[in-house]
């Protein structure tokens, strides 16, 4: 006999006893399961039952699935396995029952001897281990080895093996075996970024209105080991000049044993040893972001202020490479797409009213110093590209590093091409505590005309050093490089004068220095500052000067920011600027209460004033809504010292399908309009899926059947109806940790491992599963064929064995992951045939959400 009512907010009158009597015993076991540890040598706890004897208690109870920390029966699992603290593989292990046959014992896990040599486990110093027989054999690592220890927690499906490092193999700190590297799954994506503005007002003349649009598009594939990728731009500005470009399209592969990569297609060349530019063809180089605790990619970042709503376009070797829009005041560009090209930025700020402020952004890397006998080579061969022009010239690169004893290292490259040869030789050193300086000579012989053969040669020496202090937060990075003679060219300058541009500015340039540092000044304060300067043979000198400080006084962030491009024939340009954020609960003492601290919505203040005499005072009021901080906004009013005045709005909000924006702007002579997009779509086996802007490596979590589960770190992004999400901004060759937010599981959910690892290759698309029990929740009093209670301890689980609820007291049990059918579950408290009996339920399902199913049944 089966009867259902409803539990929740309004209970039944007869229910409300037997609830309350039961919180308790259900209080009591999930203390006792909590009192568990995950540990397989600590001795099981013991319960006196008596206890559970007291006010008329029912007696049967067996607790001794609480008596050790897991309870686990021997088969097969999958399970993530770290070895001191750091993750190294998922796998399937087998669990066998322990050879005492001793009751209520957990399985153990098997541990092989190829287990515990990919771990880096030092097997061969160990006897026991050697003497281990067959390969599948299962050794005792504590006794073989003093001090070792292997614990299971079976809720996670983590497997800790702990070993003395004295017991464990040499490996670079921060390394991953490439025996972990997942290469993904086969899929297809496309990225986009895509902004539209109107402009108009009489600032536009007899046009009244003008439109901008800027799209760019990513499309890229991975088939097997192979990625395949294709970026194209669209910009049409204020002239109404429309432009496409196709910026690259490669396919790349990784050589793992060598640590490199291959790339066929459109690329750039490194930057480490020549400057990099573009090219079409095929290289083969080392990827450092494979070898443990190496240097990533250089990418500079862009300060700027903008006195409007502006759109800021950076371009690079004639390459619009990237476009978005500020709100007024000063900005910081951190995310550029990861390049290895060297070549400076040109950096547009197009002001709301049409207004355009141009600099130059120096970009040059510092090549690494190489740890002792580790080897860097590229090698490139095919035809110059630019974004300006033709002819191109086919070339063939090769370069090569090395690190050798004393912190010291060698490096070398050459270019050959039928117009061009060039050929550098370096030596980096690491001086300790001043940092780490490289010195290279260069000799380079080229045409320069069209028109004759005539060769031109000469001589150049760089100087670069770097030197970083995490304990004192300095950042400083500083280039220096002379011609001897006006004749000496880089390869991107000589290709470009062939193609007919101005010798005496693109290939005659005489010094060149940049300079950058950034400094942690105490709690909350820094200050960064940016020097380049390049002078030409022709006495033509081009500087940018630029610095800024920023500090937390009290609840308030105060920012100072300066930058000077001396003119060269042209009036100079400078600006100056003031910005002051405080929180607005600050201004009259008020605290976001209890529970989840909303987004704090901010009063700022901005005044700045330029080469143009121009002074602009703005107030404005920004802020996120919700908890998550997903829906961003700001609201600006400007003041000029010529008495006009301006207003700004802007809307943002990311979704798990992307990033979506709106901004409005209206001043003296102009009106401006903008609508951006951004995300990507994603296709693999099971379909579609809308994502957030995802970079180059993206996982796939998939929580089966759970529909809006959210994860740690990754704001916005919650899974769809088929419980599917896109991870995305992976790094390559790395452990990425992947959490749900257990704290905000959607009704009756409930995740058996809320976190995962994986290590994914460069552009791969990897997978990360999550093991959920998915159904509707319900409250069961169980009764046995003679009508009396079930024993307190039991587990109700499903037919895959997953745990769904806890027999509390009297028989009362809270069960999750139930169908909405009429279905059944196990009930089990003992290893014995009649120690285990089946449920058959039909729920009566009731609109309210706070409202539980009760169901009295027969376990028979």
């Amino acid at each position: 006999m089966v009867r259902c009512r409803d539990v929740g907010g309004r209970q039944p009158d007869g229910l409300a006893r037997p609830l309350e009597e039961g919180l308790l015993q259900w209080g009591l076991a999930v203390l006792l399961i909590q009192a568990a540890t995950v540990t397989h040598a600590q001795p099981p706890l013991e319960f006196d039952l008596a206890f559970l004897e007291l006010g008329g208690g029912h007696g049967g109870a067996d607790l001794s699935v609480f008596a050790t920390s897991n309870r686990l029966l021997p088969g097969r699992y999958v399970v993530d396995v770290f070895v001191n603290d750091v993750f190294v593989e998922k796998r399937e292990m087998r669990f066998d029952a322990t050879s005492d046959g001793e009751r209520g014992s957990d399985a153990l896990p098997c541990l092989t001897l190829p287990m515990l040599e990919e771990w880096g486990v030092h097997t061969l110093a160990f006897p026991a281990l050697v003497l281990a027989g067959e390969p599948d054999a299962c050794v005792n690592l504590p006794a073989a080895i003093a001090e070792a220890r292997v614990a299971f927690d079976s809720y996670r499906h983590l497997l800790a093996v702990n070993v003395p490092q004295a017991a464990m193999k040499r490996r670079a700190r921060g390394a991953v075996d490439p025996q972990y590297w997942e290469r993904g799954i086969n899929t297809a994506r496309l990225g986009y970024q895509f902004s539209a503005t109107r402009h108009g007002g009489s600032d536009f003349g007899q046009a009244q209105t003008r439109n901008t649009l800027y799209a760019s598009l990513r499309g890229s594939a991975s088939l097997g080991s192979w990625r395949l990728s294709h970026a194209a731009s669209f910009l049409r500005g204020l002239n109404g000049r429309d432009r496409f470009q196709v910026i690259d399209a490669f396919a790349q592969r990784d050589i793992v044993p060598w640590k490199s990569r291959l790339l066929l297609g459109e690329g750039t060349t490194p930057s480490d040893i020549f400057d990099g530019f573009p090219f079409r063809g095929i290289q083969l180089g080392s990827d450092e972001s494979m070898l443990p605790d190496s240097l990533r990619g250089y990418a500079p970042v862009i300060h700027g202020v903008a006195q409007t709503n502006a759109q800021i376009t950076i371009r690079q070797n004639g390459f619009a490479i990237y476009n978005t829009f500020v709100p007024p005041g000063p900005f910081t560009l951190d995310d550029l797409y990861p390049t290895a090209s060297s070549g400076d930025l040109e950096v547009t700020i197009t002001e709301a009213d049409g207004h355009e402020t141009r600099f130059i952004q120096p970009y040059a890397a510092v090549p690494a110093l190489l740890r002792e006998g580790v080897w860097r080579y590229n090698v490139t061969l095919g035809q110059y590209r630019n974004g300006l022009s033709d002819p191109n010239p086919t070339f063939g690169m090769a370069s090569v590093a090395r690190g050798f004893p004393g912190e010291l290292s060698l490096y070398g490259g050459t270019i050959a091409a039928d117009t061009y040869q060039s050929a550098r030789l370096g030596i980096g050193k690491n001086l300790g505590r001043l940092g780490g300086v490289a010195v290279d000579v260069s000799h380079s012989r080229s045409r320069t005309h069209l028109a004759d053969d005539q060769i031109v040669s000469g001589r150049a020496v760089r100087v670069l050093y770097a030197k970083s202090l995490p304990d004192t937060g300095t950042d400083l990075r500083i280039s220096g490089e002379h011609h001897f003679s006006r004749n000496y060219r880089s390869f991107d300058d000589a290709a470009r004068v062939r193609q007919g541009a101005e010798s005496l500015v693109l290939g005659a340039g005489r010094n060149r220095i940049e300079g950058t540092i950034s400094q942690r000044l105490g709690e909350g304060s820094s200050l960064y500052a940016t020097v380049g300067v390049q002078t030409h043979w022709t006495a033509n000198v081009n500087r940018l000067y630029q610095i800024g400080y920023s500090s937390r006084v009290g609840t308030a962030n105060v920012g100072l920011y300066g930058n000077y491009t001396p003119g060269g024939g042209v009036p100079s340009r400078w600006n100056v600027s003031l910005s002051i954020s405080v929180p607005l609960e600050a201004l009259w003492g008020g605290s976001s209460g209890s529970g989840r601290k909303a987004a704090p919505t901010n009063l700022t203040y901005f005044l700045s004033r330029d080469h143009e005499n121009r002074l602009n005072q703005q107030m404005g009021v920004s802020g996120s809504a919700g908890s998550d901080g997903l829906l961003s906004y700001s609201m600006n009013a400007t003041h000029a010292n010529q008495g006009s005045a301006s207003r700004s709005a802007s809307l943002s909000y990311l979704a798990s399908s992307g990033r979506f924006d709106a901004s409005a702007a209206t001043g003296p002579g102009y009106t401006q309009t903008t609508l951006a997009a951004a995300g990507g779509v994603l296709w693999s086996g099971d379909g579609l899926l809308l994502t957030q802007p995802m970079g180059e490596t993206v996982a796939v979590a998939t929580v089966p059947d759970a529909k809006g589960v959210h994860f740690e770190r990754y704001p916005g992004v919650s899974t769809n109806r088929d419980g599917k999400a896109v991870i995305p901004h992976l790094n390559p060759y790395r452990i990425n940790r992947i959490a749900i937010e257990t704290g905000r599981l959607p009704r009756g959910v409930e995740i058996r491992n809320p976190v995962t690892e994986v290590v994914p290759t460069r552009g791969a698309v990897v997978r990360a599963d999550f093991d959920a029990i998915v159904g509707v929740q319900a409250a069961f009093a169980l009764i046995d064929a003679h009508g009396a209670p079930l024993p307190l301890g039991a587990m109700a689980e499903n037919d895959e064995g997953q745990v769904l609820g806890v027999v509390g007291t009297g028989g009362l049990a809270f069960v999750g992951g139930l169908q909405k059918s009429p279905g059944s579950f196990l009930v089990r408290w003992g290893g014995a045939d009649e120690q285990r009996c089946r449920v058959h339920y039909a729920l009566l399902l009731s609109d309210p959400d706070d409202v539980y199913p009760y169901v009295e049944a027969v376990c028979r």
